[in-house]
C-alpha cells in the first residue's frame, strides 16, 4: 500500500506541476498578444523658439565670438561690426559733447545708439544655430547674421499611431 501511495503522489504532483506550467504559459501567451494589441509607432519633433538675429547698421564683419552649437547669455557679445563712417564719426562726438546746441545733443545721441548696434549681442538664453555671417562680409542693415535657439519653451509633438 505504500507503493500505491507514492504512486499517486508523484502522480498528483505531476499533474499539479502540469497545470501550473500550462497555467503559467497562457498568462505569457496573453500578454504577448496583449502587447502586441498595444504597439504602435511615435513620430515626433522637438520644437524649439528662435530668434533670428539681424544687424541694425550697416557695417562689416569684423569678428565673430560664437560658434554653432554655443551655449549664449543674454547680452552675450556675438558679432562686432566695423562702419569706417560711423568710427570717423566717432571724432565728432567729442566735439558734440563739448557743444552745448540741443541739435548737436540730439546728434550725440544718434550716433552714440549706432555705434552701440555695432555690437550685435544675444537678445535670450540660448544655442547658437546657424550662423550665416562670416568674418569680412559685408552687411547692410536688417541682414541676419545667425539664429538662436531658446533654451526654454521647448515643445514635442508627436503622432501616436
Amino acid at each position: 500500500m505504500n507503493t500505491v501511495i507514492k504512486i499517486v503522489l508523484n502522480l498528483f504532483f505531476f499533474f499539479l506541476v502540469f497545470i501550473t506550467a500550462a497555467f503559467v504559459s497562457l498568462i505569457a501567451l496573453s500578454q504577448k498578444v496583449h502587447d502586441q494589441q498595444n504597439s504602435g509607432t511615435i513620430k515626433g519633433a522637438v520644437m524649439k523658439h528662435s530668434v533670428s538675429i539681424n544687424t541694425q547698421v550697416s557695417g562689416t564683419v569684423k569678428t565673430i565670438k560664437v560658434t554653432e552649437g554655443e551655449k549664449v547669455k543674454m547680452n552675450d557679445i556675438l558679432i562686432q561690426l566695423n562702419n569706417s563712417a560711423l568710427s570717423s564719426e566717432e571724432a565728432q562726438l567729442i566735439q558734440l559733447a563739448n557743444d552745448k546746441n540741443s541739435s548737436a545733443a540730439i546728434q550725440e545721441k544718434q550716433l552714440v545708439e549706432q555705434l552701440k548696434n555695432l555690437m550685435i549681442t544675444s537678445p535670450i538664453d540660448g544655442t547658437i544655430g546657424r550662423i550665416s555671417a562670416t568674418v569680412g562680409d559685408s552687411l547692410a542693415p536688417q541682414t541676419q547674421t545667425m539664429v538662436i535657439y531658446s533654451n526654454s519653451n521647448i515643445r514635442l509633438l508627436a503622432d501616436i499611431t
